[in-house]
């Protein structure tokens, strides 16, 4: 199974509703295109955040009918549960399957972190940005991802084999996580140092980091 890991697209205020720019918009396109040319996205889920289902309706839009429909998950909202977000994708896919998630700031370096059992080293998620998470054991009671690349609207970043293939083997540590090495020299066409990170550490930081406010 593959779980690709999406933020939505630049939002603005319409209302007392954020809803996609056209930007927005045309973020997402780019990045879809990307993720098609080596994913064959099955199921979306998204979080019920209008902005979140408009990024949804975008990727369903460019799958020509391929995904049955946009399934609405709660939890995927901005302060959800990524565990029972992990719980659930577990529970009702198959191992064929490519799951989209679409969430928010926070929520999608929460999600990384629960999918990868580790403190995961990932580059700070754009608008538009979606991590490509493999899963390693299909026969485990909790199964394993380890992050296998990042697109966003405008660049690509593959996770080498090398770096793949020691997270894999690396045991989970209990209670604390195993440390990984740091991104900045390992992504094969890496984003500057000061765009890397862990999931936890980018998870406390002010929202202003993040593009604004835009969650």
């Amino acid at each position: 199974m593959r779980v690709i890991i999406m933020r939505h697209g630049e939002a603005m205020f319409e209302g007392p509703e954020r809803v996609l720019t056209s930007r927005g918009r045309e973020e997402i396109k780019m990045t879809t295109l990307k993720l098609l040319s080596s994913s064959n996205i099955t199921r979306i889920f998204c979080s019920p955040k209008k902005r979140a289902v408009q990024t949804a309706q975008v990727v369903s839009s460019l799958l020509r009918g391929k995904v049955p429909e946009i399934e609405i998950l709660p939890e995927l909202a901005p302060m959800g549960n990524a565990s029972y977000v992990y719980d659930y994708v577990n529970a009702v896919a198959h191992d064929s399957d490519t799951i989209l998630l679409i969430s928010h700031i926070p929520q999608v370096l929460s999600l990384a972190d629960v999918f990868t059992a580790v403190d995961c080293d990932v580059p700070r998620f754009v608008t538009g940005g979606a991590l490509i998470l493999q899963q390693l054991d299909s026969s485990a009671s909790y199964p394993r991802f380890v992050a296998e690349s990042f697109f966003t609207p405008s660049s690509e970043l593959i996770l080498p084999q090398t770096k793949r293939s020691a997270v894999a083997t690396a045991p989970v540590a209990t209670p604390a996580p195993a440390p990984v090495p740091t991104p900045a020299t390992n992504w094969s066409h890496g984003l500057p140092s000061s765009l890397m990170g862990t999931a936890s550490s980018f998870i406390g930081a002010d929202h202003s980091t993040f593009a604004g406010a835009n969650a």
